[in-house]
């Protein structure tokens, strides 16, 4: 997909989320965290259903490649998202950031489906460092500068992101897009 913004919008409208939990078994709670601008967030399994995306995506480099989406909405009606491009289909611990491929994104929204948001754009930088990915598990953390879909001149600040996805609880959905 070659526009960044058309893809975080895609992105916005299915629901999924991170987890963030300090136990390593199978099916435990998960959670998303952030500050945003300097307030904190938290998104949990425990009061909502979340989803993980793949996403068939063809990356910069011209390849097809699966991408990860993993979002979660806030006890405030917010919702952050990541989605991470994957390389040759697997998804390896490592750094990913939109200006080694400008299809790894975060979003942040006042509100759930909202129509204006803020997003990666090329002149901020993110960054998504998975520190766990495996058959189990899915962990990182994440930070960035945002820019409002309709309004470029506005802008937040991501801070402090952590998640954890237990890819096999109950509360995650998988889909392929």
């Amino acid at each position: 997909m070659k526009n960044p913004l058309l893809l975080v919008a895609l992105c916005v409208l299915g629901l999924s989320a991170c987890k963030k939990d300090h136990e390593d078994k199978p099916g435990s709670a998960n959670t998303l965290t952030v500050s945003v601008n300097g307030k904190s967030y938290t998104s949990s399994s425990k009061d909502f259903v979340m989803f993980i995306d793949t996403i068939t995506a063809r990356s910069t480099d011209q390849v097809t490649n699966l991408a990860y989406e993993i979002s979660g909405p806030m006890s405030g009606g917010q919702q952050v998202g990541l989605y991470i491009n994957t390389v040759n289909g697997q998804l390896p611990a490592g750094e990913y950031t939109n200006t080694t491929d400008a299809e790894n994104a975060m979003y942040w929204s006042e509100t759930l489906n909202a129509r204006d948001f803020y997003a990666t754009t090329p002149q901020y930088g993110i960054t998504i460092n998975l520190t766990r990915s495996d058959s189990s598990f899915i962990e990182g953390t994440f930070s960035g500068k945002l820019a409002y879909t309709s309004d470029g001149t506005k802008t937040v600040e991501l801070t402090s992101g952590q998640f954890k996805v237990d890819l096999k609880s109950p509360y995650i959905v998988h889909q392929r897009l």
